[in-house]
């Protein structure tokens, strides 16, 4: 045998034992590149765009900022410990390089969490250490979130004391709640509403129905000026379903579902006869509400909207018309009245189904109010103390006011009525207002039900425009139609029959060309 065969199976001798005797991960010493810890490199700092203040951990990777929604695209900047380390950001090994350690790329950000790999690795390739950045569209306000609000947030299930400045609310809801419909109002009906990611409008009432896993759940809506899509802001619902283990019991306590009754529901029940106003805070499930009516109120319109619209629906025991309504009298004190949705099929029928929906309508006193007389010039005067009603319209001693859903009187602010689709507002006792209101340097006119006018007003023999807000013009303004009026700073009043810098105005009021 020649030298250089020994010599080769002397060395294949050597490796086979080498590999015998060392544990399994140097085998492949020869052919395969070993990376040392990935805990001997690290980055000094990542920063992203309107984002989130982000300290680095050398025992952390995952990382989440939240920057606003109005934010499209983002810049992600990081910076090394080393001049000769490498950086990779989402996949680019070679992004745009700012000085000796510090490196950028601009991102793409859909609304919700986005999720980037940032990888660094000294010049070698031996060290590596590979982190996970989490970004938040939508779960930062925006700079210019001060100018768009919800006018109001309601749940199917349990209350809120809603602030349209407070942006997060924690609800406890009944593990037996498996959905939850939210409505978002907007302040403002050129601004868009999404519940969950999905966009709502006035056809949906501003609401949707969100699943509900056990546990947290954390529901979304943001509110955006359609006019300036930069312009948003984002409400949280941080709901718990089941018995909260940080809550008291007093604090898990809800309403009772009716389980016991068939699975047909009704979508809403509306009190709807001219200014008697009224919608319960209602759940398909809860079966049982009450309302407080003036004294005054002989009879009133009670509807019931089937959740199935195939669906028949009867008022104590009626047949309601084509709209679901139906005229019901009342006695003094104490109504109950039986809203009824059935299948519309025989009672005999395998498939009938029915369920019946307690209304307790008191005129002119309730279980939550009392009345008293008093003397005033020989009259008896009825003074009603208010009950703690929430969500719905009340009157005391003749006058409207709107309790929120704490049971209190709105004061010194707009409400939007989504049953009427009108805007009303609330003196500072609470009192709704009618006729000329004087807010913020702007008139408006509410008429005599106290819903806010807009468009063209005539009042005695003159007349007004008030715009899509309410407010009353002044000065020159052109109308949908193209015609041009001229309107008093004074008083607001059109101007006709007159010449105005030179212009003719004719009686209608429009500039004669």
């Amino acid at each position: 045998m020649n030298k250089a065969i020994k010599r080769i199976i002397t060395i294949l001798i050597s490796i086979s034992t080498f590999s015998a005797l060392s544990p399994y991960k140097y085998s492949s010493i020869i052919n395969t590149k070993a990376y040392a810890s990935s805990s001997d490199i690290y980055l000094k700092g990542i920063s992203v765009t309107d984002g989130d203040s982000i300290s680095l951990n050398s025992s952390k990777k995952t990382y989440t900022t939240n920057v606003p929604n109005s934010d499209k695209e983002v810049v992600i900047r990081v910076t090394t410990n080393d001049d000769d380390d490498k950086v990779t950001i989402d996949g680019d090994e070679n992004p745009e390089k700012q000085g000796s350690t510090k490196y950028k790329k601009t991102v793409t950000l859909e609304k919700g969490v986005n999720t980037f790999e940032i990888k660094v690795e000294d010049k070698d390739g031996d060290n590596q250490r590979e982190y996970t950045l989490k970004i938040d569209r939508g779960g930062k306000q925006s700079s210019d979130s001060d100018s768009v609000f919800l006018d109001n947030i309601s749940l199917d299930y349990g209350d809120i004391d809603f602030s349209k400045n407070t942006t997060s609310y924690d609800v406890n809801v009944d593990e037996n709640v498996e959905e939850l419909r939210v409505q978002a109002n907007p302040e403002n009906n050129n601004y868009i509403v999404r519940i969950d990611g999905s966009k709502v409008d006035e056809d949906d009432k501003f609401r949707k129905n969100v699943k509900l896993s056990e546990g947290e759940n954390s529901i979304s809506i943001d509110v955006e000026d359609d006019e300036d899509d930069d312009n948003t802001k984002t409400y949280t619902l941080n709901v718990y379903r089941g018995k909260n283990p940080s809550k008291t019991d007093s604090e898990n306590s809800n309403a009772k579902f009716d389980n016991d009754q068939d699975s047909i529901y009704l979508d809403d029940i509306v009190l709807d006869d001219g200014d008697i106003k009224f919608t319960p805070n209602f759940n398909k499930k809860i079966t049982s509400y009450s309302v407080d009516v003036p004294e005054s109120a002989e009879d009133i319109i009670i509807k019931g909207e089937p959740e199935d619209g195939s669906s028949i629906v009867k008022i104590n025991g009626t047949t309601a018309d084509s709209n679901n309504r139906k005229r019901v009298s009342l006695n003094k004190g104490k109504n109950v009245i039986e809203i009824q949705v059935n299948t519309d099929t025989d009672k005999d029928d395998d498939n009938y189904e029915k369920r019946i929906y307690t209304l307790t309508v008191y005129r002119g006193t309730s279980e939550g109010s009392s009345t008293t007389s008093n003397s005033d010039e020989g009259k008896n005067v009825q003074d009603t103390v208010p009950s703690n009603k929430v969500n719905q319209w009340i009157n005391i001693n003749g006058k409207w006011q709107y309790n929120d859903s704490t049971g209190k009187p709105i004061k010194n602010t707009w409400y939007l009525d989504r049953s009427y689709g009108k805007y009303y507002f609330f003196d500072q006792d609470g009192n709704m207002v009618t006729g000329w209101l004087a807010n913020n340097g702007d008139w408006y006119y509410l008429d005599q039900n106290g819903a806010m006018a807009t468009g063209w007003k005539q009042l005695g023999a003159s007349w007004y425009y008030l715009d899509s807000q309410g407010k009353m013009k002044t000065g020159w303004f052109k109308d949908a139609n193209g015609k041009w009026y001229y309107l008093y700073y004074s008083s607001g009043a059109m101007a006709a029959n007159t010449y105005l810098d030179g212009y003719k105005l004719g009686a209608d009021g429009a500039w004669i060309r």
